[in-house]
């Protein structure tokens, strides 16, 4: 599958996340083995205020947005 490239300064964007959520956030790179690649990911649910901050500060939409709730893999039933 094709990935977009959006231009969204990762280190700017770890801070203001930090903030808004006042959660941890870090940048990790991807499993795909691309040297360029790279996620943020944060803990815990702000899926929805993420988004929100991609599509109003960066202009990405959401079709480009991708999250995965890693949580719930670790949950024990």
């Amino acid at each position: 599958e094709d990935h977009i490239a959006f231009a969204v300064p990762l280190d700017e964007l770890c801070s203001e996340l930090q903030k808004m959520c006042a959660a941890s956030v870090s940048q990790q790179p991807l499993p795909t083995g691309k040297s360029n690649a790279l996620e943020v990911c944060i803990q815990g649910n702000f899926g929805e205020e993420l988004c929100n901050h991609l599509r109003t500060k960066y202009g990405i939409p959401n079709k480009y947005i991708e999250l995965e709730d890693k949580s719930a893999a670790k949950k024990k039933k």
